[in-house]
């Protein structure tokens, strides 16, 4: 006899809103049930979030504005021929890349290391800039700790010399670049691209030192920028200079010799004295027109260094006072509230799913 395959009904799983509105009634129930969970839930998160704001301490975050201009290579016709033939020419800025590159500039551990061991007044101590923010780094616990046995902890900046850096020395510089540009930096830069005016920020636990470090960043970046970006001008009129001054002297010795030569031998009529007079004159008429070319080439030097040079402009410099960042002790108690109904509720809720499924 064969058995009697029937359909069978498909059980439904899909909740009815009406179950929903009833599953949401009863965990509303179970959560005013257990009010007493979310109370200290509220409590513990309320007074945490309270004494994390409470223990913050106040920071002076600091702005610098600049603004970057330079030859991008335009508008010099047939002088950039010119100048190009003698191999003065510039080539001309990147532009926008530029503005990236200067950007990238400020947070490389080449300007950093020359910050830190600049010498400034903060506070009324003078001394090494890293000095300074390993001081602050130490009262807020983020410097080394003091079971570090690599001798970090106690480190204080002695000299600027970095080429006779010990390993601990250049283990701190390491250190202070990492906190200043690395992870939880607290330097920054940025760039308007409708704009193109650049901005840097900094902010520390001390108005003085905010104001004096991130002036000292825009004051070093400025100056590595603009001698690397005229290295090449700058070594071909230094070269050029050196050969018009060396050609001047020799003109002026050649001149000396054919004017003691011309007294001494004057109305002398004898055909030696007249050929070494006549080599005389003409070497001076030979240095002459070397040393009117090499004051041509000179002049042309001059002029590619000055415009090619780069002419950072600071807009707005950090000045004080500066404004004082705090973290509202109200707001962070009332968020720590909110955070520890919610979790307190989440708890309340699972158990009670947990609870039931149990049972």
């Amino acid at each position: 006899m064969q058995e009697n395959h029937a359909l069978q009904p498909i059980e439904n799983d899909e909740i009815t809103l009406k179950e929903l509105i009833e599953k949401v009634k009863k965990f509303s129930r179970e959560i005013r049930r257990c009010w007493y969970i979310l109370l200290v839930a509220a409590i513990l998160f309320g007074a945490y979030m309270f004494y994390e704001a409470y223990k913050t301490p106040i920071t002076y975050p600091a702005t610098l504005t600049f603004m970057l201009n330079e030859d991008t290579g335009g508008g010099m016709g047939m002088l950039s021929g010119l100048l190009g033939s003698f191999g003065l020419g510039g080539g001309g800025g990147g532009g926008e890349q530029n503005l990236f590159k200067i950007l990238e500039l400020a947070k490389s551990r080449h300007i950093m290391q020359d910050v830190i061991l600049s010498k400034a007044t903060v506070d009324g101590k003078n001394d090494y800039l890293g000095n300074h923010l390993i001081s602050q780094w130490k009262e807020l616990k983020q410097w080394s700790s003091p079971k570090d046995t690599t001798g970090l902890y106690d480190f204080q900046f002695t000299r600027d010399s970095i080429a006779k850096f010990s390993r601990l020395e250049n283990a701190a510089v390491i250190a202070s670049c990492a906190k200043l540009t690395g992870k939880n930096a607290i330097f920054s830069s940025a760039n308007d691209k409708q704009t193109s005016i650049m901005t840097l920020s900094l902010t520390t636990n001390s108005e003085d030192l905010s104001v004096v470090l991130l002036r000292t960043i825009f004051e070093k970046l400025s100056s590595y920028y603009i001698d690397k970006t005229v290295e090449k001008q700058q070594s071909t009129y230094t070269l050029l200079r050196n050969k018009t001054d060396s050609i001047h002297a020799l003109l002026s010795g050649k001149e000396s010799s054919k004017a003691n030569f011309d007294d001494s031998n004057m109305g002398l009529a004898f055909a030696a004295p007249k050929l070494t007079g006549q080599r005389l004159e003409r070497d001076v008429r030979m240095l002459q027109v070397m040393y009117g070319e090499a004051i041509k080439n000179l002049e042309m030097a001059d002029f590619s260094l000055k415009n090619k040079t780069p002419f950072i402009q600071a807009i707005d410099l950090p000045v004080a006072p500066l404004k004082k960042e705090k973290k509202s002790k109200l707001i962070a108690l009332i968020t720590g509230i909110g955070i520890g109904v919610l979790v307190g509720s989440v708890f309340v809720v699972g158990r009670k799913i947990i609870r039931d499924a149990t049972a």
